[in-house]
């Protein structure tokens, strides 16, 4: 089984239509505020002017979100990056994205139907599905239009994709996902996150997998995992990247115990923390004891510092130092577990 890592602009669309239409959902942890703040103005911004043919997409992108992303193009080649302006572009090949867009929503919801795709009159089928329960009416009307008025659906697509872009590009969510979408792929594309995401999609995943994968990275539900959507090429999954944060917060900790390792190999920041080790002491008894100058041991106490592995208290004049013990403990523990790991994948 092969994977292909894409990040289709469309896909955090679809991510935002569900958090709108699912208020259970939950925000994305956001550190900066620039994602949840965008969101808002998003929001506020389609409330406000978009028409209907907007708040329809909207609706629609909530139930069969995975399968639009079939519209984003024929290819999907691995780490490419597909914006909303060449989704829109695509849709000059209108009819054939849209007739793989169609059997790919009647395969997934009306799987044991599906032959009267092939055996029975439009007509007949246009009666199924008005009368068919399964589905939205947002989502009946998107299907009935596209199968009896193909070009007219096509216009209103558009015009719906153009309003949606340009929400998403003033209420600042573009800037904010983008950056971080390049982040994310350059994280995923490591062979070890290949890996990893492939038996992180046979997890959840109840389709049998084989193939080409294809996986469309989103940021706005970093836990959420589509259904698969079948086509010609492979497999493809609207995936959170709650596995690229995962592991960004573990390279992060790597740096931070790598740079604790350096630093302890060298013998004048080795003999600081052995003396604070046993009480707190300012940079002229650090001086004296290591014998060097004290801006030399300022220096190094500022590298140790940007650890977290130092205290400092202020007596009078006096800045004392001194251990930061719960965090050599995290750091100490930390460094036993990637042992561990390193131990248990051999």
């Amino acid at each position: 089984m092969s994977v292909r890592l894409v990040w289709v602009e469309l896909g955090e669309l679809i991510a935002i239509s569900k958090l709108i239409t699912d208020n259970s959902r939950k925000i994305p942890n956001d550190p900066s505020g620039h994602i949840n703040t965008g969101i808002d103005a998003f929001i506020h911004d389609i409330a406000n002017t978009a028409a209907w043919n907007t708040r329809t997409l909207i609706s629609t992108f909530s139930e069969l979100g995975e399968n639009f992303l079939l519209f984003a193009g024929e290819e999907f080649e691995d780490g490419s990056f597909i914006t909303l302006e060449e989704t829109i572009e695509s849709l000059n090949n209108f009819e054939k994205l849209g007739s793989r867009f169609f059997s790919s929503v009647i395969s997934k919801h009306f799987g044991d139907r599906q032959h009267l795709l092939k055996s029975c009159s439009k007509d007949r089928f246009l009666d199924f599905l008005q009368n068919q329960r399964v589905l939205s009416r947002s989502s009946t009307w998107f299907l009935t239009q596209l199968l009896i008025f193909p070009q007219h659906t096509r216009e209103i697509f558009s015009e719906a994709l153009e309003k949606l872009l340009q929400s998403y590009i003033n209420s600042g969510l573009r800037n904010a996902i983008t950056s971080t979408a390049h982040e994310s792929l350059s994280i995923l594309t490591h062979d070890r996150s290949r890996t990893m995401l492939t038996e992180q999609l046979k997890h959840l995943s109840r389709a049998p997998l084989g193939g080409c994968v294809i996986l469309s990275i989103q940021h706005l539900l970093p836990d959420f995992i589509s259904a698969p959507v079948k086509f010609d090429e492979g497999t493809l999954f609207l995936l959170g990247n709650s596995l690229s944060i995962e592991l960004s917060k573990h390279n992060h900790e790597t740096d931070l115990l790598k740079e604790f390792l350096r630093n302890l190999s060298d013998r004048t920041r080795f003999c600081i923390l052995k003396a604070l080790s046993d009480e707190a002491m300012y940079v002229a008894q650090l001086a004296e004891l290591c014998g060097l100058s004290k801006a030399t041991i300022s220096h190094h106490l500022s590298a140790l510092g940007k650890l977290g592995v130092l205290k400092k208290s202020n007596e009078g004049r006096k800045v004392y130092y001194s251990l930061n013990k719960d965090n050599l403990r995290k750091i100490i523990r930390d460094i036993d577990n990637a042992f561990l790991r390193m131990e248990d994948n051999r």
